[in-house]
């Protein structure tokens, strides 16, 4: 599932592959992040929750900021991640990405937190990411794009599993709600992934993944959706973060 997701990893990995390009065995060291934002990318994150989800609870948090961070991450291919992201993706390749020119991008990224559940002590997550209708990216002639629905081409289904940290008191890292768009503190703490799809998991039904492929899934609001997509002559603006992190003096 995963589309544009898995479509960028495995167009990488053929042209390494034709190109016979070497590759590092070694992982980025874990506890390399920062927390700004790169040049070209003038992006705000939004979410909504299906109802009895909180989007302020621990476990809710460190799911935001994953995908958050990954989107970043895969959209600049740059290090500017979240603090702790390398570290809890360490033994997570779909979550890493290789430099590479991308793009500039500017407005919103909407996110739908499908489904948020506590299963033998571990956290299920189920997130439908759309970075089309709110988003626009600098094409090659000057102009923006922003893609349009087009029958869920713009979703992007993750699925994720969490271990929590064994002392119940160090389940909260953050409020997770704040103005700032990123954490500028390690909001994962003691937090570690157990699972992600598509790699074999069975945290996630395939229901609920088609799911995000359904209209009434969209996070995007209804008067900012499009179907085909539509140039412009000005980049989308960014909306403010919801519900965003808190304040540097406030972290």
């Amino acid at each position: 599932m995963v589309r544009r997701l898995l479509g960028a990893l495995i167009a990488i990995a053929t042209t390494c592959i034709a190109a016979s390009c070497a590759q590092s065995t070694e992982s980025p060291e874990p506890t390399q992040s920062t927390t700004t934002q790169p040049p070209g990318f003038d992006v705000t994150f939004r979410w909504k929750a299906t109802p009895m989800v909180d989007l302020t609870s621990p476990p809710a948090i460190v799911t935001r900021a994953l995908v958050e961070s990954m989107y970043t991450h895969l959209a600049t291919r740059t290090d500017a991640v979240y603090p702790g992201y390398l570290r809890v993706t360490n033994d997570f390749p779909d979550f890493r990405f290789e430099a590479m020119s991308t793009p500039e991008r500017s407005g919103t990224v909407y996110s739908n937190l499908l489904r948020l559940t506590e299963r033998s002590g571990r956290w299920v997550a189920v997130v439908c990411l759309n970075d089309s209708e709110g988003l626009s990216r600098r094409a090659e002639d000057g102009s923006w794009i922003s893609n349009g629905w087009n029958d869920g081409r713009a979703s992007i289904d993750i699925a994720v599993e969490w271990q929590p940290p064994a002392d119940p008191a160090e389940f909260r890292t953050s409020s997770g709600q704040g103005p700032a768009r990123y954490p500028v503190t390690d909001v994962f703490g003691g937090w570690r992934i157990t699972e992600t799809y598509p790699n074999p998991f069975n945290g996630a039904s395939d229901e609920e993944i088609i799911a995000c492929d359904q209209p009434q899934n969209n996070p995007v609001p209804p008067d900012q959706r499009h179907e085909d997509d539509i140039t412009l002559e000005q980049p989308l603006p960014p909306q403010s973060p919801t519900p965003g992190w808190p304040s540097p003096d406030r972290a």
